[in-house]
């Protein structure tokens, strides 16, 4: 377990590169976990018969991959890539909760993010975020980091018109 730990801690700290997400996948596989096998899916080219085992799979083990996440993402608004948690609509958790999660190492795989808790949304562990609903006061927080995010598209939190909840993207 112990040598599982290091080996994700090191794919989760080179996320981008295969490499490391080979070698967890493999030792995942050796061990019988068959998130081993989902992360191998998602490396491999897409084909019809690979995403059916690929949703199979997440049926059967999303709630555990992500956890402790879990409590504080609405299940629906999962999705995978690479074998982690890639996007995510956060909500329902208590402040307590959200702030144990804070800077949980399991975030820094997120690329889209939809959040109303723009200070958990503002946090430096979403440093990949390439998408997110975000204020302008959290823009202006993320826009004042040391090292800029990725940002490809921002949509703005919901605003009341004539009784219509709008967003708008930019």
């Amino acid at each position: 377990s112990a040598t599982l730990d290091a080996l994700r801690d090191a794919a989760l700290a080179d996320f981008d590169n295969d490499e490391p997400l080979i070698i967890y996948s493999d030792a995942l596989q050796q061990a019988g976990d068959p998130r081993g096998e989902f992360i191998a899916l998602q490396l491999a080219p897409r084909r019809p018969a690979t995403e059916k085992r690929e949703r199979e799979l997440v049926r059967g083990h999303a709630r555990d991959w992500i956890a402790p996440l879990d409590v504080a993402v609405r299940g629906d608004s999962i999705r995978f890539e690479r074998g982690f948690l890639h996007t995510c609509r956060v909500e329902g958790a208590t402040a307590s909760e959200l702030e144990a999660l804070k800077g949980h190492p399991f975030w820094s795989t997120v690329r889209e993010l939809d959040c109303d808790d723009m200070t958990f949304a503002t946090q430096p562990i979403f440093a990949g975020l390439l998408r997110g609903t975000f204020t302008a006061a959290a823009l202006d927080v993320l826009a004042q980091r040391d090292a800029p995010l990725p940002l490809e598209g921002v949509i703005s939190t919901p605003q009341m018109t004539y009784g219509l909840r709008l967003r708008f993207g930019m």
